[in-house]
């Protein structure tokens, strides 16, 4: 599923869309999705070569980066912030039980670090968590192996995580469109009563 469209500059100052949105959705392969995107984005006056602002935001999918960095050469691309505060409570529950005040205060206090940008220092904390996680003990192992698994998958995307500084441009960092896009069409259009699937 793609969701295209353009935010606006109000009088405020600030960017108000989305304007113009299109969405397309396919059981093929992704391929096809995102050769509709860069179609879609030529004709509305973004080539390839623009000097103007293309943000993308992702899920953070190794190949879906390298597909769309061939694609939009010069376009901003952003993991989606959920995908990061994901990994926050992930592994938050290795060290605080689930729905406990200590794991929301922990997690809390991690998200001021994501979304002012600061992605480095969020890992250099959990690279000594783990320094201070046990190598012998019951669960430790995995553990161990958990926190190295997000510190990895965050560590691979750092590029992708400048949200101090798309925020105070008052850009996108989540995929809420996208979301809501999906929630239409499968709850609108493909779930309706007599349908089979």
């Amino acid at each position: 599923l793609v969701v295209m469209y353009t935010l606006r500059r109000g009088d405020d100052g600030g960017r108000h869309g989305p304007c113009h949105k299109k969405v397309f959705g396919a059981f093929g392969s992704r391929k096809s999705a995102l050769e509709w995107a860069r179609t879609q984005a030529t004709r509305r006056g973004f080539p390839p070569t623009t000097d103007k602002t293309v943000r993308i935001v992702i899920d953070g999918e190794t190949c879906l980066e390298q597909r769309l960095r061939r694609l939009f050469p010069e376009a901003i691309l952003t993991l989606d912030v959920r995908h990061a505060q994901e990994k926050l409570w992930e592994v938050g529950r290795l060290f605080y039980a689930e729905g406990s005040a200590e794991l929301s205060s922990w997690v809390e206090e991690l998200e001021e670090l994501l979304y002012q940008g600061h992605v480095r220092a969020l890992l250099r904390r959990w690279e000594q968590a783990m320094r201070e996680v046990s190598r012998r003990g019951p669960g430790t192992k995995e553990k161990r192996g958990s926190l190295k698994g997000v510190i990895d998958y965050l560590e691979a995307r750092v590029k992708l995580m400048d949200y101090g500084r798309l925020r105070k441009e008052d850009l996108v960092i989540a995929t809420g469109v996208v979301e809501g896009a999906a929630r239409y069409v499968v709850g609108e259009r493909l779930d309706n009563s007599g349908m089979r699937w």
